[in-house]
Protein backbone atom coordinates (compact mmCIF):
# COMPACT_ATOMS: atom_id res chain seq x y z
CA UNK A 1 0.00 0.00 0.00
CA UNK A 2 1.48 3.28 -0.80
CA UNK A 3 1.86 6.30 1.27
CA UNK A 4 -1.36 8.13 -0.43
CA UNK A 5 -3.45 5.12 0.46
CA UNK A 6 -2.51 4.86 4.02
CA UNK A 7 -3.20 8.59 4.41
CA UNK A 8 -6.39 8.24 3.12
CA UNK A 9 -7.65 5.61 5.39
CA UNK A 10 -5.96 6.20 7.89
CA UNK A 11 -7.35 8.03 11.14
CA UNK A 12 -4.02 9.12 12.47
CA UNK A 13 -1.58 11.97 11.47
CA UNK A 14 0.48 11.11 9.03
CA UNK A 15 3.70 9.58 10.08
CA UNK A 16 7.15 11.98 9.64
CA UNK A 17 8.32 9.28 6.98
CA UNK A 18 5.45 10.21 4.84
CA UNK A 19 6.06 12.88 2.23
CA UNK A 20 2.93 14.36 2.81
CA UNK A 21 2.06 18.10 2.08
CA UNK A 22 -1.67 20.03 2.56
CA UNK A 23 -3.64 19.48 -0.72
CA UNK A 24 -5.51 22.61 -2.15
CA UNK A 25 -8.63 21.93 -4.20
CA UNK A 26 -9.51 24.78 -6.61
CA UNK A 27 -12.11 24.75 -8.64
CA UNK A 28 -9.60 26.22 -11.66
CA UNK A 29 -7.28 23.43 -10.97
CA UNK A 30 -7.81 19.92 -11.41
CA UNK A 31 -5.30 16.53 -10.30
CA UNK A 32 -5.38 14.91 -13.26
CA UNK A 33 -6.75 16.45 -16.31
CA UNK A 34 -9.17 14.38 -18.22
CA UNK A 35 -7.97 13.29 -21.26
CA UNK A 36 -8.33 14.60 -24.72
CA UNK A 37 -11.34 13.45 -26.76
CA UNK A 38 -10.79 11.20 -29.92
CA UNK A 39 -10.66 13.22 -33.22
CA UNK A 40 -13.45 12.95 -35.34
CA UNK A 41 -11.56 13.21 -38.53
CA UNK A 42 -7.66 13.27 -39.01
CA UNK A 43 -5.42 16.09 -38.11
CA UNK A 44 -3.89 17.87 -34.92
CA UNK A 45 -6.94 18.41 -32.08
CA UNK A 46 -6.42 21.22 -29.59
CA UNK A 47 -7.54 21.26 -26.04
CA UNK A 48 -8.31 24.11 -24.24
CA UNK A 49 -6.73 23.13 -21.02
CA UNK A 50 -7.59 25.63 -17.62
CA UNK A 51 -6.24 29.26 -17.48
CA UNK A 52 -3.89 28.46 -14.21
CA UNK A 53 -1.30 30.83 -13.28
CA UNK A 54 1.63 28.61 -13.24
CA UNK A 55 2.33 25.40 -16.15
CA UNK A 56 2.15 21.99 -14.68
CA UNK A 57 3.03 18.30 -16.10
CA UNK A 58 -0.01 16.24 -16.67
CA UNK A 59 1.88 13.15 -15.53
CA UNK A 60 3.29 14.85 -12.55
CA UNK A 61 2.05 15.49 -8.74
CA UNK A 62 1.00 18.92 -7.14
CA UNK A 63 2.52 21.86 -9.49
CA UNK A 64 4.99 23.79 -8.07
CA UNK A 65 4.06 27.10 -7.06
CA UNK A 66 6.96 29.88 -7.62
CA UNK A 67 5.42 32.21 -5.05
CA UNK A 68 3.56 29.63 -2.50
CA UNK A 69 0.37 32.14 -3.57
CA UNK A 70 -2.72 32.31 -5.79
CA UNK A 71 -4.21 35.38 -6.79
CA UNK A 72 -8.15 35.72 -6.85
CA UNK A 73 -10.31 38.23 -7.96
CA UNK A 74 -11.21 39.98 -4.13
CA UNK A 75 -8.11 38.53 -2.00
CA UNK A 76 -5.19 36.81 -1.51
CA UNK A 77 -5.11 33.01 -0.62
CA UNK A 78 -1.68 32.23 0.69
CA UNK A 79 -0.15 28.47 1.43
CA UNK A 80 2.52 27.84 3.75
CA UNK A 81 4.50 24.44 4.12
CA UNK A 82 3.43 23.97 7.17
CA UNK A 83 0.17 23.51 5.89
CA UNK A 84 -1.41 26.37 7.19
CA UNK A 85 -4.08 28.61 5.11
CA UNK A 86 -4.30 32.69 5.41
CA UNK A 87 -6.72 34.42 3.56
CA UNK A 88 -6.17 38.37 3.68
CA UNK A 89 -9.67 40.53 1.60
CA UNK A 90 -9.29 43.39 0.26
CA UNK A 91 -13.00 44.98 -0.43
CA UNK A 92 -13.99 46.22 -3.61
CA UNK A 93 -13.77 49.67 -4.48
CA UNK A 94 -17.24 51.81 -3.92
CA UNK A 95 -19.15 51.58 -7.10
CA UNK A 96 -20.46 55.10 -8.32
CA UNK A 97 -24.11 56.04 -7.60
CA UNK A 98 -26.29 55.53 -10.43
CA UNK A 99 -28.68 58.96 -10.28
CA UNK A 100 -31.69 56.27 -11.44
CA UNK A 101 -31.00 54.32 -8.36
CA UNK A 102 -33.04 54.96 -5.50
CA UNK A 103 -31.34 57.17 -3.38
CA UNK A 104 -30.93 55.27 0.24
CA UNK A 105 -30.71 57.73 3.57
CA UNK A 106 -27.27 57.69 4.87
CA UNK A 107 -26.44 56.84 8.87
CA UNK A 108 -24.22 59.22 10.38
CA UNK A 109 -21.26 57.53 11.72
CA UNK A 110 -22.19 57.86 15.64
CA UNK A 111 -25.36 55.43 14.36
CA UNK A 112 -23.86 52.30 12.40
CA UNK A 113 -24.01 49.28 14.39
CA UNK A 114 -23.15 45.16 13.18
CA UNK A 115 -26.23 43.40 11.86
CA UNK A 116 -27.18 41.89 15.30
CA UNK A 117 -28.01 44.95 17.01
CA UNK A 118 -30.61 48.31 16.30
CA UNK A 119 -29.26 51.17 14.92
CA UNK A 120 -31.84 53.96 15.57
CA UNK A 121 -31.32 57.99 14.99
CA UNK A 122 -32.83 60.18 17.21
CA UNK A 123 -35.41 63.00 16.09
CA UNK A 124 -34.13 66.06 16.79
CA UNK A 125 -36.20 67.62 19.77
CA UNK A 126 -38.59 69.99 19.09
CA UNK A 127 -37.79 73.95 20.37
CA UNK A 128 -40.29 75.09 22.09
CA UNK A 129 -41.42 78.72 21.19
CA UNK A 130 -40.73 81.09 23.38
CA UNK A 131 -43.51 83.21 25.42
CA UNK A 132 -44.62 86.51 23.06
CA UNK A 133 -43.71 89.11 25.06
CA UNK A 134 -46.41 91.06 26.62
CA UNK A 135 -47.79 93.72 23.93
CA UNK A 136 -48.08 97.43 25.12
CA UNK A 137 -50.96 98.21 23.13
CA UNK A 138 -54.80 96.75 23.73
CA UNK A 139 -55.59 93.35 22.26
CA UNK A 140 -59.29 92.54 20.84
CA UNK A 141 -59.98 89.30 21.92
CA UNK A 142 -62.72 86.83 20.27
CA UNK A 143 -65.23 84.60 22.01
CA UNK A 144 -65.50 82.07 18.84
CA UNK A 145 -67.67 78.85 19.70
CA UNK A 146 -65.90 75.53 19.40
CA UNK A 147 -68.78 73.25 19.78
CA UNK A 148 -72.51 73.03 20.98
CA UNK A 149 -71.65 74.02 24.81
CA UNK A 150 -68.44 75.51 24.98
CA UNK A 151 -66.32 78.67 23.25
CA UNK A 152 -62.85 80.03 22.97
CA UNK A 153 -61.23 82.60 23.52
CA UNK A 154 -59.08 83.82 20.60
CA UNK A 155 -56.71 86.53 19.59
CA UNK A 156 -56.58 88.46 16.20
CA UNK A 157 -55.28 86.58 13.58
CA UNK A 158 -52.33 88.94 13.41
CA UNK A 159 -51.41 88.87 16.87
CA UNK A 160 -47.83 87.22 17.69
CA UNK A 161 -49.12 84.61 20.14
CA UNK A 162 -52.26 82.95 18.09
CA UNK A 163 -53.28 80.44 20.38
CA UNK A 164 -56.35 80.09 22.68
CA UNK A 165 -56.68 82.17 25.90
CA UNK A 166 -59.37 80.07 27.56
CA UNK A 167 -61.58 77.89 27.07
CA UNK A 168 -65.40 78.08 28.38
CA UNK A 169 -67.81 75.50 28.29
CA UNK A 170 -70.94 75.18 30.22
CA UNK A 171 -72.68 72.34 32.39
CA UNK A 172 -75.85 71.09 32.83
CA UNK A 173 -77.35 70.15 36.27
CA UNK A 174 -79.12 66.83 35.14
CA UNK A 175 -81.09 67.53 38.85
CA UNK A 176 -82.03 71.17 37.54
CA UNK A 177 -81.94 71.37 34.00
CA UNK A 178 -82.41 75.07 34.18
CA UNK A 179 -79.36 75.44 36.50
CA UNK A 180 -76.24 75.32 34.85
CA UNK A 181 -72.24 75.90 35.72
CA UNK A 182 -69.71 77.64 33.35
CA UNK A 183 -66.49 76.44 33.08
CA UNK A 184 -63.38 78.81 32.43
CA UNK A 185 -59.81 77.03 31.69
CA UNK A 186 -56.52 78.67 30.87
CA UNK A 187 -55.95 77.77 26.96
CA UNK A 188 -57.82 75.47 24.51
CA UNK A 189 -58.35 72.20 26.91
CA UNK A 190 -60.08 71.29 29.64
CA UNK A 191 -57.77 71.24 32.12
CA UNK A 192 -58.00 73.14 34.97
CA UNK A 193 -60.65 74.26 37.57
CA UNK A 194 -62.35 77.77 37.51
CA UNK A 195 -65.77 79.22 37.13
CA UNK A 196 -69.14 79.71 38.03
CA UNK A 197 -70.62 77.07 39.59
CA UNK A 198 -74.39 76.42 39.28
CA UNK A 199 -75.21 75.50 43.38
CA UNK A 200 -76.15 78.65 44.81
CA UNK A 201 -74.41 81.03 42.15
CA UNK A 202 -71.03 80.80 43.50
CA UNK A 203 -67.85 81.54 41.87
CA UNK A 204 -64.38 79.14 42.28
CA UNK A 205 -61.22 80.41 41.54
CA UNK A 206 -58.15 78.56 42.67
CA UNK A 207 -59.81 75.89 44.75
CA UNK A 208 -61.15 78.95 46.67
CA UNK A 209 -65.13 79.14 46.10
CA UNK A 210 -67.29 82.30 47.16
CA UNK A 211 -70.75 83.20 47.25
CA UNK A 212 -71.85 85.38 44.13
CA UNK A 213 -73.36 87.87 45.78
CA UNK A 214 -70.58 88.45 48.09
CA UNK A 215 -67.97 88.78 45.17
CA UNK A 216 -70.09 90.93 42.88
CA UNK A 217 -71.84 93.65 44.31
CA UNK A 218 -73.78 96.76 42.22
CA UNK A 219 -72.77 100.28 43.43
CA UNK A 220 -74.73 103.31 44.26
CA UNK A 221 -73.48 105.98 41.91
CA UNK A 222 -74.34 109.49 43.10
CA UNK A 223 -75.33 111.82 40.14
CA UNK A 224 -77.68 108.53 38.43
CA UNK A 225 -76.94 108.17 35.16
CA UNK A 226 -79.80 106.54 33.24
CA UNK A 227 -79.13 103.47 31.08
CA UNK A 228 -76.06 102.99 33.27
CA UNK A 229 -75.10 100.79 36.36
CA UNK A 230 -72.10 99.65 38.16
CA UNK A 231 -70.59 97.33 39.87
CA UNK A 232 -67.93 95.96 42.05
CA UNK A 233 -65.95 93.03 41.70
CA UNK A 234 -64.25 91.82 44.60
CA UNK A 235 -62.09 88.56 45.01
CA UNK A 236 -59.61 88.73 47.70
CA UNK A 237 -57.28 91.32 47.13
CA UNK A 238 -58.20 92.16 43.43
CA UNK A 239 -60.96 94.52 43.51
CA UNK A 240 -62.04 95.56 39.62
CA UNK A 241 -65.12 98.05 39.03
CA UNK A 242 -67.23 97.87 35.89
CA UNK A 243 -69.49 100.08 34.30
CA UNK A 244 -72.11 99.06 32.21
CA UNK A 245 -74.01 100.85 29.62
CA UNK A 246 -76.99 99.29 28.59
CA UNK A 247 -78.13 102.26 25.74
CA UNK A 248 -78.76 100.35 22.73
CA UNK A 249 -77.74 99.54 20.76
CA UNK A 250 -74.49 100.61 21.51
CA UNK A 251 -74.07 98.20 24.70
CA UNK A 252 -70.93 97.80 26.71
CA UNK A 253 -69.26 97.17 29.43
CA UNK A 254 -65.89 98.59 30.79
CA UNK A 255 -63.77 97.85 33.76
CA UNK A 256 -61.68 99.50 35.47
CA UNK A 257 -59.68 98.76 38.64
CA UNK A 258 -60.39 100.03 41.59
CA UNK A 259 -58.11 103.29 43.20
CA UNK A 260 -58.87 105.10 45.96
CA UNK A 261 -60.20 108.57 45.33
CA UNK A 262 -59.82 108.68 41.55
CA UNK A 263 -60.42 106.48 38.64
CA UNK A 264 -58.40 103.55 38.15
CA UNK A 265 -56.62 102.95 34.52
CA UNK A 266 -59.08 101.28 31.93
CA UNK A 267 -58.51 97.32 32.09
CA UNK A 268 -60.89 95.96 29.65
CA UNK A 269 -64.11 96.41 27.29
CA UNK A 270 -66.35 94.15 26.88
CA UNK A 271 -68.86 94.33 23.70
CA UNK A 272 -71.56 92.03 23.02
CA UNK A 273 -72.37 90.14 19.99
CA UNK A 274 -74.45 92.51 16.96
CA UNK A 275 -73.14 95.58 19.62
CA UNK A 276 -69.79 96.47 17.83
CA UNK A 277 -71.83 99.06 15.22
CA UNK A 278 -74.74 101.40 16.22
CA UNK A 279 -76.49 100.50 12.39
CA UNK A 280 -77.77 97.10 12.32
CA UNK A 281 -75.81 95.73 8.95
CA UNK A 282 -77.50 92.00 8.94
CA UNK A 283 -74.09 90.88 10.10
CA UNK A 284 -73.36 88.50 12.66
CA UNK A 285 -71.05 89.33 14.83
CA UNK A 286 -69.60 87.48 17.56
CA UNK A 287 -69.05 89.35 21.40
CA UNK A 288 -65.22 90.90 22.16
CA UNK A 289 -63.60 91.74 24.72
CA UNK A 290 -60.77 94.33 24.45
CA UNK A 291 -57.96 93.91 26.91
CA UNK A 292 -55.36 96.20 27.71
CA UNK A 293 -51.85 95.75 28.73
CA UNK A 294 -52.29 96.97 32.45
CA UNK A 295 -55.01 94.15 32.65
CA UNK A 296 -52.99 91.17 32.43
CA UNK A 297 -52.44 90.47 36.61
CA UNK A 298 -55.96 90.70 36.80
CA UNK A 299 -57.03 88.84 33.59
CA UNK A 300 -58.57 85.87 34.98
CA UNK A 301 -60.93 88.00 37.53
CA UNK A 302 -61.85 90.43 34.53
CA UNK A 303 -63.16 87.26 32.15
CA UNK A 304 -64.95 85.49 34.76
CA UNK A 305 -66.52 89.23 35.91
CA UNK A 306 -67.33 89.58 32.24
CA UNK A 307 -69.48 86.23 32.09
CA UNK A 308 -71.56 86.72 34.72
CA UNK A 309 -72.18 90.03 33.99
CA UNK A 310 -73.41 88.88 30.49
CA UNK A 311 -75.34 85.94 32.44
CA UNK A 312 -77.15 88.68 34.38
CA UNK A 313 -77.81 90.83 31.22
CA UNK A 314 -79.27 87.87 29.15
CA UNK A 315 -81.64 86.76 32.20
CA UNK A 316 -85.09 87.38 30.61
CA UNK A 317 -87.01 89.62 33.03
CA UNK A 318 -88.85 87.71 36.34
CA UNK A 319 -86.87 84.95 36.15
CA UNK A 320 -84.38 86.61 38.11
CA UNK A 321 -85.28 84.35 41.11
CA UNK A 322 -85.03 81.38 39.16
CA UNK A 323 -81.20 81.98 38.32
CA UNK A 324 -80.36 83.62 42.03
CA UNK A 325 -79.95 86.91 40.76
CA UNK A 326 -82.75 88.54 42.67
CA UNK A 327 -80.53 91.01 44.75
CA UNK A 328 -79.68 92.75 41.01
CA UNK A 329 -81.57 95.44 40.11
CA UNK A 330 -82.38 95.46 36.15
Amino acid sequence: MDSDTRSIFSTAPPSYDENWSHRIEEPERAQNPPPPPPPTQPGPSFVNSPRTDHQYSPSGGPPEYASDHIQTTQGTLYASSEGEVVLTWNPPPTPLHDPRSPTRPSIPQNARASSSSTVSTLQPRARIPAPAPPSSEPITYTFSPSSFNSMLLLPPATAADSRPLYHISVHQNCFIPTSFATVLRRGASEQGQMGISDESSTVTMDDTQRLLSKVLTQVTVYGYVRDQKQFRWKFGDTEVNWTVSLLKPMVKATCTLKAAGRNGPELAVLVPANMQDPVWRGERRLTTIRITPAAEPYIDHILVSALVLERMRLTPRGFEDLFNFANYTR
